[in-house]
């Protein structure tokens, strides 16, 4: 069965602007998507991990990960971090924007470019993954790629609807499969461009738990 950029005319969008939510009998082979409550332990459990994670490396392998940091800032800036991010959250590449995040702190980049930057390239990479999903007709090979993920998208959709995105922003579900999905379910785009703002606030806390993980592990 292959996801295509047709919209589910039996869905509902809550906001009133049109169809968006996968509905009906399960597919067969679907894939059950996490309660809130496992997807905000899970979330919880990673941040608390990622800042124990930056607390050990600050405090073993600070001068090597300060020298490749600086390097890679020195070398290609916030324009390679915005490239990154972009193509991080629309074509699911396996650099998270937090790598780039990690090496903006270790790097003791200034704070308000690193999240201007990273936060305007994780919203475009979110809408471009929109739009490849609206056209997956046209991109026969990310068709394939996102068929791979299909029933994780229409898991997603069945239960959290147009609120899929926004869940998608803060939690380990991946962003860019869920913006594809979103659409190629024709979610309204005023709707899925505003939800993509929730990434604004994920990453600016994500970026102050790498900080704050970061400055404990450097003070032993």
């Amino acid at each position: 069965m292959t996801l295509t950029s047709t919209p589910v005319t039996s869905a509902r969008d809550t906001s009133g602007d049109g169809p968006v939510e996968p509905e009906g009998d399960p597919i067969p082979g679907e894939e059950k998507q996490p309660g809130a409550g496992t997807l905000a332990l899970r979330t919880l459990l990673g941040l608390a991990a990622l800042f124990g994670i930056m607390a050990v490396l600050a405090s073993t392998l600070k001068a090597p990960l300060e020298s490749i940091s600086v390097e890679f800032f020195n070398k290609y800036g916030l324009l390679g971090m915005f490239i990154g991010t972009t193509l991080s959250d629309s074509l699911g590449i396996p650099i998270p924007v937090d790598t780039y995040l990690m090496a903006a702190v270790t790097a003791n980049s200034p704070t308000l470019p690193v999240l201007t930057v990273a936060c305007a390239a994780s919203i475009l990479g979110g809408n471009l993954a929109w739009l490849i999903g609206r056209r997956l007709d046209r991109f026969p090979l990310l068709g394939r790629l996102v068929e791979r993920f299909k029933a994780r998208g229409q898991a997603a959709f069945a239960r959290w609807g147009v609120a899929a995105v926004a869940v998608a922003a803060w939690t380990p579900i991946p962003f860019s499969i869920i913006c594809m999905a979103a659409g190629a379910f024709a979610m309204p785009f005023r709707s899925f461009f505003l939800t993509t703002l929730h990434r604004i606030p994920r990453i600016v806390l994500y970026y102050y738990v790498i900080a704050l993980g970061w400055s404990v592990g450097d003070m032993g």
